[in-house]
């Protein structure tokens, strides 16, 4: 009963402090009043006695003072009047308050938004229950050892038959489908998988259910499991969706299902169907995999069960997949692996930013500890403890990082919206980065750590220095002044050193991204758009009809003004290649070369805008009938025809494509055309003329000089004129493909530039402030040299050579961090060497460079001191 009451009392004191001590008072008052009266009964007056019963209590302050520590509340009030105290000192020195909350709110901020994307992409588990134990299945190739990251028909058959190390396996594939008759028509993206692709994942529907085994037979009624978000958007979230079907491909198709909102496949989806004919022995298409492993199975002997399953496999398969080899990776890696090396780097860096700022911070509160010296001596002489010191500075900081850190945790909700504008789609999950209770609760802590490491070593630092020798002149250095010093010049090293290497891998990949972006990607870029179709096959079953529907589109677009050549065709500039042939020089040659193959129309060359080197373009005579002809690029006629002129030759019979056709003639060479990216080495390619096969085009490629909107929107309406049911798949310009080709070095650079541009703005700014500082202790030292005759020029020297000589210091610790450093990001590289000494040396003098303006201003400040008034200033 007793502990509750202390407890309670001490509620009470945080509660209400001015009820308690008012209680005090009335306490006292009533001892005091008793003692009197007692006084008055010995004979005393009534003055004497009032006045010896306040002497027998020893004064009421310090009754209260008793009082409270019995209680164990008196810390509550020093607390409190030490927070007043410090936010009195926040108000008072308004402009050093504010550099440092904002070099703080800049810090933490920075950290939280790059925590809340690593949180976002890479820490958050997968929604699935017990998602760790989901797997990504994959076959490692015989000859190269690479992985495919799929797995063919064959092996999921065989695994799934034959594995007992999963509770449940599936296969899965991306799919788009064109969408009618829910308003305008549209492209849908989803997947196909088979039936068991929700038992792995353990996910149920909102309402409705998934489809079975049987409805993934061939002849069985369409169905189809729809998402959340399409529930609501397209049939505005009617309950009775399950009696309704969808018109997918021209084919209506029975919704069974509706998933919840927050489920996602291995990639958003906005609906799922069942993958077809998967019991076929003779298919064996490539689909990615997954399973789930039994309690207790772990993923070594799961691998080691399918790597003896391997012989079996081999009998069923063709021989050029003979002897591949099961991989397998958690779900979560399979989908995140390619981006945590960037985000570990970018977080690395960020933190690397924040240290800099708490190095900056801890100056500009040790340069304020000196200048209150005097002070803290006054408070000892007056009888109060170092502890007691300490922890005065130590709430003081506690203010300025608590504040920092307040102002730190609203940057994340600005940045991360940039982040998710800026960032590659290749960063997947971006969309569902947030700032949530995690990222709130890492800024918190990571504020808690920030005020431990500004604030506890100034506080220590300068309750230590202050004693009687800080109460004479302010111009005498002791040993602490000099200790204080050397630890300062050390934070400025350290801010330094840090600098520069975010400086340095800021320059590495700035140079990869220039670099990437000044390759000759083999085409013009300006001018040039594109427009895909997906033409379902319930629609347009044959080749003839695909193709009279592209050749309609395009007679249309071709009588826009403005527009000066259209191609249909099976590739668009920057497409990727759908075949890849190994072909060799000769028919006997054992030398063979990767090369793709595309089908092309007669308006492809002018249209894309590509680069001839000789000969001419397939053009719009080279139709049945007439000689086969192709285009090849540079480094296919090296291939096929070194040292010679290539035009005019006769390529080897390309089997594979067309069996038994007549060889086909060279009429043009072009430049060697990028089919991925501008950092993806291009493959040697042969364009055959598609008007002499069977080419299904997929591509409108057409070169304008109409504005982008007035095109997309003229191409619109044609379309809808062709036919009313096939919606524009996707429109973009060929500059748009090239500059996402190269988004994820862009979106790195950019932001480990603005990190590195921070950096070295607090490190100038701290350099800075410690140089002002030293001179304003320095002042009656350097009038006297003056007084004495020393030249500016010479003051200069030597405030300049005391800066410039812990930036040397920096600069050769930096440059072992990042030699040391460097292998670290040589993935992230692109014809640059992680240690190419122009961007260390650019990076350094850089460096150097702003190092010396931030010195410069306290050495000319340095020369202007008066003797006269330095000297009676003492």
């Amino acid at each position: 009963m007793q502990i509750l009451r202390a407890i309670w009392f001490r509620l009470r004191s945080m509660l209400q402090p001015t009820a308690i001590n008012a209680e005090f008072a009335e306490e006292l008052r009533f001892h005091i009043e008793r003692e009197t009266q007692e006084n008055i009964k010995r004979g005393m007056n009534p003055d004497d006695a009032r006045r010896t019963a306040h002497a027998q209590f020893g004064g009421v302050e310090r009754f209260k003072e008793n009082v409270r520590d019995e209680h164990g509340v008196r810390w509550l009030d020093d607390l409190s009047a030490d927070v007043r105290h410090g936010l009195r000192l926040l108000r008072k020195d308004a402009v050093f308050s504010t550099a440092v909350i904002g070099t703080l709110a800049l810090g933490i901020g920075a950290t939280s938004t790059i925590f809340a994307i690593v949180s976002g992409v890479l820490l958050q588990s997968l929604p699935y229950p017990d998602a760790d134990r989901i797997m990504s299945l994959s076959e490692l190739h015989s000859d190269s050892g690479e992985d495919m990251e799929q797995v063919g028909e064959h092996a999921y058959r065989v695994w799934s038959a034959s594995s007992r190390s999963f509770s449940a396996t599936a296969i899965y594939g991306r799919s788009t489908a064109n969408v009618t008759g829910v308003g305008e028509p549209f492209e849908m993206q989803g997947s196909v998988t088979t039936a068991s692709f929700f038992s792995v994942l353990n996910a149920r529907p909102a309402f409705g259910r998934t489809y079975t085994s049987e409805e993934s037979r061939l002849g069985s009624e369409p169905v189809i499991l729809i998402s959340h978000r399409i529930w609501k958007s397209a049939f505005g979230g009617d309950s009775t969706v399950l009696q309704r079907s969808i018109t997918l491909n021209g084919i209506s198709t029975r919704i069974i299902g509706v998933m919840p909102p927050e489920f996602g496949t291995p990639w958003r989806g906005n609906y799922w169907l069942p993958l077809r004919a998967v019991e076929s022995h003779t298919s064996d298409r490539p689909f990615n995999m997954i399973g789930r492993l039994r309690t207790g199975v772990r993923p070594v002997d799961a691998v080691r069960e399918l790597t003896a399953l391997v012989p079996r496999l081999d009998a069923e398969r063709s021989p050029g997949r003979r002897g591949d080899r099961p991989m397998m990776m958690s779900l979560h890696d399979r989908l995140f692996g390619p981006v945590k090396k960037p985000l570990a780097i970018l977080f690395s860096s960020v933190v690397v930013l924040l240290l800099i700022a708490c190095a900056n911070v801890a100056n500009l509160t040790l340069a304020r500890s000196a200048l209150r010296q005097r002070e803290f001596a006054v408070r000892l002489a007056l009888g109060a403890g170092r502890w007691r010191l300490v922890r005065q500075l130590l709430v003081e900081n506690s203010l300025l990082a608590g504040i920092g850190g307040l102002c730190g945790a609203i940057v994340p909700f600005v940045l991360v919206d940039a982040f998710i504008s800026l960032s590659p789609a290749s960063v997947a999950r971006v969309a569902d980065i947030q700032v949530d209770s995690t990222v709130l609760l890492f800024t918190t802590a990571t504020t808690v750590l920030v005020a431990l490491a500004f604030g506890l070593m100034p506080a220590l630092v300068g309750a230590r220095g202050a004693n009687s020798s800080s109460l004479a002149a302010s111009s005498t250095r002791n040993a602490h002044a000099r200790a204080q010093n050397t630890f300062r010049a050390s934070l400025i090293v350290l801010e330094v050193s840090g600098a520069l290497v975010l400086l340095t891998a800021a320059g590495l990949l700035t140079s990869s991204f220039v670099r990437a972006t000044s390759v000759n990607p083999g085409f013009d870029t300006q001018d040039v758009y594109v427009a895909r179709f997906n033409l379902p096959r319930s629609r347009y079953p044959n080749t003839p009809g695909a193709a009279a529907f592209f050749e309609s589109a395009a007679q249309r677009v071709r009588a826009l003004p403005g527009v000066a050549a259209v191609s249909a065709s099976a590739m668009k500039p920057l497409g990727g290649l759908s075949i890849t042939l190994e072909l060799p020089k000769l028919a006997d040659d054992s030398v063979a070369m990767n090369i793709g193959l595309v089908e092309v129309d007669g308006q492809y060359g002018n249209a894309a805008r590509l680069h001839l080197v000789d000969g001419r373009f397939i053009d719009d005579g080279d139709v049945k009938g007439s000689p086969l002809v192709a285009m090849i690029s540079s480094s296919t006629a090296l291939h096929f025809f070194p040292g010679q002129k290539a035009v005019g030759q006769l390529l080897p019979k390309v089997v594979a494509y067309r069996e038994g056709a007549p060889p086909v003639l060279v009429v043009g060479v072009v430049e060697d055309m990028l089919q991925v990216a501008l950092d993806v080495a291009p493959m040697a390619q042969i364009f055959v003329a598609g008007a002499q096969g069977s080419m299904q085009p997929q591509f409108l490629i057409i070169r304008t000089s109409m504005n982008r909107d007035v095109l997309y929107a003229s191409l619109k309406r044609i379309i809808a004129e062709v036919d009313p049911s096939q919606p524009v798949t996707e429109f973009t310009s060929v500059r748009e493909d090239v500059a996402k080709s190269v988004a994820p070095r862009r979106f790195n650079s950019v932001l480990i530039n603005v990190f590195a541009g921070l950096a070295l703005l607090l490190a100038a700014i701290g350099l800075y402030g410690l140089l002002a500082n030293t001179v304003a202790a320095r002042t009656r030292e350097i009038g006297i040299r003056i007084a004495l005759g020393a030249q500016s020029q010479r003051v200069m020297r030597l405030v300049l050579a005391q800066g410039m000589s812990l930036v040397a210091l920096g600069v050769l610790a930096g440059t072992a961090l990042s030699l040391a450093l460097s292998r670290t990001v040589s993935s992230l590289l692109f014809n640059v060497p992680a240690n190419d000494p122009t961007i260390f040396v650019l990076a350094a003098v850089s460096l150097i460079v702003v190092a010396l303006l931030a010195c410069y201003i306290p050495a000319r400040r340095a020369t202007l001191v008066s003797p006269t008034t330095a000297l009676r200033q003492e």
